[in-house]
């Protein structure tokens, strides 16, 4: 497993997309649509503000849900503390949103997933329901409400 290094506060689950290429800005355009979507859908006055370095950041995505995010070259690692599954989510569909708006769908890339240390594709997590990469109802109800915030959300 990989290092957080400015990210260390956070512990948890760990998972990271990786890009053949990633221009610069795309870390920065997901680290505001997150500040921007834990303020739209504030759960109570617990979420802090993010703390921003060059390259990474901290934030709390909901009330239970602390994640370290960073860039690596061409990967964006991150590790976050409870609601894994959400987090994954919410952060690939802020990275779609981006590819779409600001990189006229050019931007590919994986999602890769820790399980038991060993890198593992996310739809094969999810295929075959290790947790905590597969989703219950709960969460499928919170990145719902993340889709009408990207609707209604400019970049």
């Amino acid at each position: 497993s990989t290092t957080m290094a400015k990210s260390d506060s956070v512990v948890g689950h760990r998972f990271r997309f990786e890009f053949d290429y990633l221009p610069d800005g795309v870390l920065e355009r997901i680290i505001c649509l997150c500040v921007n979507f834990v303020d739209s859908a504030r759960e109570s006055s617990k979420e802090s503000a993010p703390i921003l370095h060059k390259n990474s950041a901290i934030m709390q995505l909901k009330d239970d849900c602390k994640a370290g995010i960073r860039r690596v070259e061409n990967t964006i690692e991150v590790a976050v503390s409870g609601g894994a599954a959400f987090a994954v989510r919410v952060l690939e569909r802020m990275l779609k949103r981006v590819a779409e708006d600001a990189m006229h769908n050019r931007l590919k890339w994986k999602v890769l997933v820790d399980n038991k240390g060993k890198d593992m594709e996310l739809s094969e997590a999810k295929r075959r329901k290790i947790a905590p990469w597969f989703e219950d109802i709960e969460e499928k109800n919170l990145a719902t409400n993340y889709d009408s915030f990207l609707a209604s959300t400019f970049i």
